[in-house]
């Protein structure tokens, strides 16, 4: 019989300081993936993942963004034996996104400080644009595995800002004024106007970018410019799903972590579109702690 995993149960499972590993591990190991496929209908968008994993087995992420929902994203992730073809487990798609983001994205903070995967490397100040549903997970996950002494969020909406603040205990801030003050700024937005000046940003400061694919853009020219390269989650999905790194050289995360390294200039850019990678890594980890 296969276990159904809730947002609930995920959420209260998952330690991002193991997860980190798993991701690590994973992209370094270089499962059998194919690349996302997608269909669109109206505004509405819905993405197949598929992959495997000889220890974890054959899992599938379906994944929808329905603006008219709440939660906006939702889906499943499903996990089937090699051998039999039974499912396993299905997970919600929405905890595993977030979490498998969220850790990914702690995993190229450090890599981009050069800190140690076991060490919680100081972050002076964290800023957040988008007090949404990967903020959160974002905050939770970069909480857990650094030492911020503070973090700052600004989002265009307002009533969702304060909701979120009150939330997660954090700061609102001016959009200029959080851009010039953050060493690490985390954007997750669906944006379709550059929301990061690159005029604005502190010379070294970190940019995380968790936009969705086109037509999202989230990164101006200015910042491509000063950081003159890019860290990525996937190689196929920069080159073919954003434009926030168009131009860039590029480094996914797997090279980068068997030792090729990206020439950045005055800023370290990491840009995230998402790869069933992060959710095999994700998969695995979840069959090992039920």
């Amino acid at each position: 019989m296969f276990r159904f995993l809730s947002k609930e149960d995920i959420d209260k499972t998952v330690d991002p300081s193991e997860l980190i590993f798993v991701i690590k591990d994973l992209y370094i190991k270089k499962p059998l993936i194919s690349e996302r496929t997608s269909l669109e209908f109206r505004d509405i968008w819905i993405g197949l993942m598929p992959g495997i994993d000889p220890e974890t087995g054959f899992v599938l992420k379906i994944i929808g963004i329905y603006p008219r929902a709440d939660p906006r994203v939702r889906g499943y992730v499903i996990i089937s034996d090699l051998e039999n073809g039974g499912i396993k487990a299905i997970l919600d798609a929405s905890a595993a996104t977030g979490w498998r983001t969220a850790t990914t994205s702690a995993l190229a903070t450090k890599l981009l400080m050069d800190c140690g995967l076991e060490k919680r490397c100081d972050i002076d100040v964290l800023g957040l644009i988008g007090a949404g549903f990967q903020g959160e997970y974002h905050v939770n996950v970069f909480r857990r595995l650094f030492n911020v002494k503070k973090i700052i969020v600004y989002d265009v909406d307002k009533s969702r800002l304060e909701r979120f603040v009150n939330k997660m205990n954090v700061e609102t801030s001016d959009h200029k004024d959080l851009l010039k003050r953050s060493d690490v700024i985390i954007v997750a937005t669906n944006s379709t106007k550059p929301v990061v000046s690159g005029d604005l940003l502190k010379r070294d400061s970190i940019i995380i970018s968790i936009g969705a694919p086109r037509p999202v853009n989230e990164i101006d020219d200015e910042t491509r410019r000063r950081a003159g390269c890019a860290l990525v989650d996937t190689l196929y999905g920069a080159l073919n799903e954003t434009d926030d790194v168009k131009g860039l050289e590029l480094v996914e995360l797997g090279e980068y972590l068997s030792g090729k390294r990206c020439l950045f200039r005055e800023l370290r850019l990491y840009k995230s579109v998402g790869t069933v990678v992060q959710d095999i890594a994700f998969a695995r980890y979840i069959l090992r702690k039920i």
